[in-house]
């Protein structure tokens, strides 16, 4: 099977105690210890969940006793058979468990080098032991002890304003995990330790991100976090640069082909050594993209995207694959982009379970997977508008794979800025519109740019819409933040009379939104 050793199960590999009522496991960060834990779903309501052991029954695996955060890490308590029912399911303490000795890390510590922090849990006042162990310069690594969840540790050190690393909601420096770290759990007379992760050291160093030199170690880490994903999905990321797992590289899997895509000078002199690496893991063949951030039409597209894999067997031109009940054909040779954002995987899934009935435009549509899962959701029509009549064509294969062909279902190749022009003097209104731009594009007249342009999209998309109608913004602005985002979308609402709500969408287990480091930003508004 491809890939096999990247798809595990975690929790064997993991295990640091079990006997008939308690697993204890050593959870790495990006791992959920839950079906539903604190992710957006990666199933629909009516597709069948597949059998695991985060599936809440009788004698299995149940969520963890004490609360632990998809991005945080370290010893997790899980409840076997009765004990996953035993006090401390809910907002109690179970009882066996006597505390937990927690790392965490500050940015800007002003705190004392030891003393208490007493929180309230509910009705309970809650007091936590703290002693900084390490600094340097402005940042510290923390030891905190007491009888205290990680989820109450997190809000007391933001209750200081001395949020922890990672902590964004709470102004703390943004990182690609939560930097909180159960290192030692006490049950009953049993002390379970679990070693710190590389990553705090790194961090206290002034270390950001793992260099291309250590993608082995890189991929098994990321391997936790897309283990719910690999018995459903064909094509997901299995490490991804703006996810911030390593410097300059992100992967994705298609099947049983790897698609290697690098964006630096470092990672691409290493691409052949990283290429062998993903053979090394199951991998039929490796295709490399090189990603620069400049006008591509001065770039040789052959050079960027060679049509042959650096390394194994070539894939057929054109490949379905599976996503969850839907199909998409992908081409890995042809030239920077596959045929699939995977980035929007989630979105595609929450667009569909809101589908019926709808009519959706789909703008800047490419090869119409927000038309397809609109129309698998059982929407009244969709209008897929692209200029690029390639990406239309595959947008027709890509309905016809899936049975969703027919005539309400409309493929217009057209300058997204102008059609809009048009649609707004004929009237035209959507209860549904998806708007995800290109960072950079061309026009049939000049060049498009998001950063400049993208206020005006929204504005116009805007006028198309019915009331109680739904704008999806999507944006890979990498200056742009998910909270100005949101800040912009709200504005054009009002601006143009409209009552609104935003809310953000947050990316998947395999390309999680992470404040102040993914590119990929997505916004829900919500006309009244």
């Amino acid at each position: 099977m491809a890939f096999e050793s990247l798809q595990g199960d975690w929790r064997s590999a993991r295990t640091l105690y079990r006997d008939q009522r308690y697993l204890i496991v050593d959870k790495p960060a990006g791992a959920a210890c839950g079906p539903r834990d604190g992710e957006p779903a990666e199933l629909s309501e009516e597709d069948e969940r597949p059998p695991s052991e985060d599936t809440p029954s009788a004698g299995s695996l149940s969520v963890p006793l004490v609360a632990m955060p998809v991005r945080a890490s370290g010893v997790t308590l899980f409840g076997l058979g009765d004990a996953a029912a035993a006090p401390g399911h809910g907002d109690g303490w179970p009882a066996p468990l006597l505390e937990l000795g927690m790392v965490v890390a500050i940015d800007d510590c002003r705190l004392p080098s030891e003393g208490e922090l007493t929180s309230l849990d509910g009705a309970e006042h809650v007091c936590l032991r703290y002693r900084v162990t390490r600094r340097r310069a402005s940042r510290a690594l923390v030891l905190v002890s007491g009888r205290a969840s990680p989820e109450l540790v997190t809000r007391s050190f933001a209750a200081e304003r001395q949020p922890l690393v990672g902590d964004a909601a709470a102004g703390g420096s943004p990182a690609t995990r939560l930097f909180l770290h159960v290192q030692r759990v006490q049950l009953g007379s049993r002390e379970v330790t679990a070693a710190l992760p590389i990553e705090f050291e790194s961090w206290l160093s002034g270390a950001v991100e793992r260099p291309p030199s250590r993608l082995a170690e890189a991929l098994l880490e990321a391997a936790p976090a897309r283990a719910q994903l690999w018995p459903r999905y064909q094509a997901y990321r299995v490490l991804g640069e703006d996810s911030g797992e390593i410097a300059g590289v992100s992967v994705e899997r298609y099947a049983e082909h790897a698609v290697l895509s690098l964006s630096s000078d470092a990672a691409w002199n290493e691409r052949e050594r990283l290429a062998d690496c993903l053979m090394d893991h199951g991998a039929r063949g490796v295709y490399v993209k090189r990603r620069v951030r400049a006008d591509l039409r001065g770039q040789d597209p052959l050079l960027l995207a060679p049509p042959a894999p650096l390394r194994g067997s070539p894939a057929p031109d054109s490949v379905a694959v599976q996503m969850g009940s839907l199909r998409f054909w992908v081409s890995l040779g042809d030239g920077l982009s596959t045929g699939l954002f995977l980035d929007q995987r989630t979105n595609w899934d929450r667009v569909r379970r809101g589908a019926r009935g709808v009519s959706l435009l789909n703008l800047f549509s490419y090869t119409g997977a927000f038309s397809v899962a609109a129309a698998a959701g059982g929407a009244a029509s969709t209008v897929s508008v692209d200029l690029a009549g390639r990406a239309l064509g595959r947008a027709r294969q890509n309905l016809e794979l899936n049975g969703l062909s027919g005539p309400q279902q409309h493929l217009l190749r057209s300058d997204v800025l102008g059609w809009l022009d048009r649609a707004r003097r004929t009237g035209r209104r959507f209860s549904w519109i998806v708007l995800d731009p290109p960072s950079f594009g061309t026009r049939a007249r000049g060049v498009l740019r998001a950063d400049r342009d993208y206020a005006s999209l929204v504005g116009n998309a805007l006028e198309l819409l019915e009331p109680g109608g739904r704008l999806l913004c999507v944006s890979h602005q990498l200056g742009l933040s998910a909270a100005e985002l949101s800040a912009l979308v709200l504005g054009a609402c009002h601006a143009g009379g409209h009552a609104a709500s935003v809310e953000p969408w947050l990316g998947g287990f395999d390309a999680p939104s992470v404040p102040g480091v993914s590119a990929t930003k997505s916004v829900l508004a919500r006309l009244s």
